[in-house]
Parts: C-alpha cells; structure tokens; sequence
C-alpha cells in the first residue's frame, strides 16, 4: 500500500497546481483588479469599495461596505465604465452589491 505524503497549506497554492492554486491565483486577480479600478473612482468613495469584478459575460461587480455608499456609486457608473474599459475589460452593466464590514 502506497502512501501519499502529504504537503502543507503553502505548497499547496504556491505550487501552481490544482484547484487550490487556481483559487488562489483568480483570488489574486480579482484583488489586483479592485486595487486598479479604485483609484479611479471619486476620493470619497474609494474607501468604501471592498471588491470588483468582471464576468466573462460582460457584468461588473462591485461591493461596498453600506446601501449609502452603493447609491452613491450608482451615480458613477459611467466613470466606473469607462475605469474597467481602460483596463480592457468592457463591462456593459454593474451590479452593486452591499457587504457591511465587521
């Protein structure tokens, strides 16, 4: 009987195989992305702003930390657009979604 040796937490994603490994690298683009398009946005939103993302259909999403923040995002949404456009994602609608913070 063989036995698999087992490998630690940190091999796992950093070895560039598996499923685990392409979470981690999707999370990495994911954040990477968030981190391009904020600063884009007005300053006073900027904090506000926990994620962003571009499915493959065409839908950004964005989450922000109260339904008062996600109203006033709703009125820079062509900004928001044309940020995503500028980093060759052209997203044609935005769901904003609401995630308060802990």
């Amino acid at each position: 009987m063989r036995h698999k040796q087992l490998s630690s937490l940190k091999t796992l994603i950093a070895g560039g195989e598996g499923r685990l490994a392409d979470i981690a690298r999707e999370a990495a683009r994911r954040t990477g992305l968030t981190r391009r398009i904020t600063p884009r946005l007005p300053a006073d939103l900027q904090p506000h702003v926990q994620h962003v993302s571009v499915s493959a259909a065409g839908q950004a999403t964005v989450t922000v930390d109260s339904a008062a923040w996600a109203t006033r995002l709703r009125y820079e949404q062509q900004q928001l657009l044309d940020a995503l456009a500028a980093e060759g994602l052209p997203a044609t609608r935005i769901a904003i979604k609401v995630l308060p913070r802990k």
